[in-house]
């Protein structure tokens, strides 16, 4: 071979081996592609891509095709957006993530009911794959309307899924059955995942040493998904709220044991109405039968309402808390005003029994609207009242020793030493915004929804000073609970307004309680908080005529002493 041969040998010889060191090859599991968004997302572990290929970077490989950087890159970094090319020049925003992905396809139309078949894979950094055939549906109420839903998946054997297998998920319990929650409304995708653990670590259940993997709430992990190659943006993938989660006792043949109802609107949940049930019916009066599964019992928990509602007061303080665990009311009353938690007031809540002739509990669900943050995403700046519902409306009066109020300024007084500082409770915000941040989750958002509103660390510093009023504003209640005796109503105003017929065809009816200041004008808001019109009330009008599309509704009231009160309205 001549030198002039030999040479132009070493040199395409070297040019092969620079542009091998140069590609950066990621292996399929991890790469991940939304073409309409113009979106690569990669979650393979950055530290061994570099150590890898260590030279500067000029293309990176993914399932089969190339895509070239417009800059070559020494080092890959999470987070950042990096400008790359495929052999079309079609130009793609490549991300580097931590976060595990999710990806779900089907060929079928995802609805409320029934869950129809899918295959979903989780990609973890570590490289643990799961791949698993799924059933999925929507799931929640006014917020199937909004672009980004929530997700109800349960793990199948076959298509049909006529077998369900348990999976452990992300260091979570082992079941079948999980959520994905959306937090569309919730800009900074953290409140509902540390408003939750906040609960766990106020709130053990009494029958904890019976039941050591008991948990009073559920755990959330974020995840990043993708729906049919769509990317569709970080999400909470939770366990569910149920008997297994809770270890309510099973029935036997014989007997119902626990039992577990969930709120969905307001009425028997919140213990200010108590009309008959229908024991072939799921639902009664704003409760979803969740326990029993296999037959529908409403009488126990028809007892307990009716006492609350309807005991006189001598045989109420005697003996409710043989009917509810005070420990539990005493510290669910202080988280749901801590977060002034509007929505959990009765409904968006579980009522519990672990036995029969146990107590009954409580446990939260959908924390998102809180922490000065209404359900529609808007901000909610006011820091003062106290939330309450028919029950506690009747416990604040409660001054025995050892009853509700003495219990409550005790339990207050040590969690203000404790967890309940404005600190202590930012922190994970911090510490969770950065790990979103730092991996371009808050980035990515905003190109998956257009209606996407970010402040950054604004929010959280906004979350930070509410609550150094809101707490200042409990302290003045709390570490003197005898005040709470003294005051005409609590914020429960919303409660005792009622809306009917809803859901309605045209016409809607509202009756306040007499000594109300009266309506002045009612605006009409759409399933997205979005003005739809304004109607100025007459005095003395109750009855309102409407010409709009069938859909969920909310109708804000406005009293004359600037009161509001919102109600959702279904329209047939």
């Amino acid at each position: 071979m001549d030198n002039s041969k030999y040479l132009l040998f070493f040199i395409v010889f070297q040019l092969m081996i620079f542009s091998m060191k140069a590609q950066v090859v990621i292996t399929d599991r991890y790469f991940n592609v939304d073409a309409s968004k113009q979106l690569i997302l990669v979650n393979q572990p950055l530290e061994a891509l570099n150590i890898m290929y260590p030279d500067a970077k000029t293309t990176i490989a993914g399932k089969g095709v190339n895509y070239t950087f417009d800059i070559p890159v020494l080092n890959l970094e999470k987070g950042i957006a990096y400008t790359v090319q495929d052999d079309q020049n079609n130009t793609y925003n490549l991300y580097f993530s931590e976060l595990p992905i999710i990806k779900i396809q089907t060929n079928n139309t995802i609805v409320d009911e029934p869950r129809v078949h899918a295959q979903l894979s989780l990609c973890e950094s570590n490289g643990s794959l799961l791949q698993h055939d799924i059933g999925i549906e929507y799931r929640g109420g006014s917020s199937q309307v909004l672009p980004k839903k929530s997700l109800r998946i349960e793990f199948w054997n076959d298509e049909l899924g006529t077998e369900k297998e348990n999976v452990a998920l992300l260091g979570m319990r082992s079941d079948d059955d999980w959520n994905l929650e959306a937090f569309y409304r919730e800009p900074l995708r953290l409140r509902s995942k540390l408003s939750f653990d906040f609960w766990r670590n106020m709130d053990n259940l009494y029958y904890q040493n019976e039941e050591p993997e008991a948990i009073n709430g559920v755990h959330q992990a974020f995840v990043e998904v993708f729906l049919n190659g769509a990317y569709q943006g970080v999400y909470g993938l939770s366990e569910r709220v149920d008997r297994k989660q809770l270890k309510l006792k099973k029935n036997t043949e014989t007997e119902i044991r626990g039992g577990l109802y969930k709120g969905v609107d307001w009425g028997v949940s919140s213990f200010t109405s108590l009309p008959s049930f229908n024991n072939n019916d799921e639902f009664w009066d704003g409760i979803e039968h969740k326990y029993p599964t296999d037959i529908i019992e409403w009488s126990s928990l028809y007892g307990l309402a009716n006492f609350i509602i309807n005991e006189n007061s001598d045989d109420f303080f005697e003996n409710y808390q043989d009917q509810f665990k005070l420990d539990n009311a005493v510290n669910y009353f202080i988280f749901m005003n801590l977060l002034r938690a509007q929505d959990n007031t009765g409904k968006n809540i579980f009522i519990a029994r672990y036995d029969q002739d146990e107590p009954y509990f409580y446990v939260p669900w959908d924390l998102n609207a809180s922490l000065g943050l209404f359900w529609n995403g808007n901000l909610d700046n006011y820091t003062e009242g106290i939330l309450t519902n028919g029950f506690y409306e009747r416990l604040r009066n409660d001054t025995n020793p050892g009853g509700f109020l003495e219990r409550l300024e005790e339990r207050w007084t040590q969690l203000r030493n404790t967890i309940i500082t404005t600190e202590a409770i930012v922190a994970p915000f911090y510490t969770q915004y950065n790990y979103l941040d730092s991996n371009g989750v808050y980035e990515r958002e905003g190109m998956a929804w257009d209606e996407y509103e970010f402040g950054g660390e604004d929010d959280i510093t906004y979350i930070e000073q509410w609550l150094i009023r809101r707490i200042e504003y409990l302290d003045g209640f709390f570490y003197n609970p005898n005040s709470l005796t003294k005051v005409d109503t609590l914020e429960s105003d919303d409660f005792f307004l009622k809306l009917f017929p809803n859901p309605t065809f045209d016409r809607v009816q509202w009756e306040k309680p007499a000594d109300f200041c009266s309506v002045e004008k009612v605006i009409v808001l759409n399933a997205t908080g979005h003005f739809v019109q304004s109607i100025d009330i007459l005095e003395g009008q109750n009855v309102l005529d409407l010409d709009i599309n069938p859909g969920l509704y909310f109708l804000r009231f406005e009293f004359c002493d600037g009161k509001k009160i919102l109600k959702k309205l279904v329209v047939k």
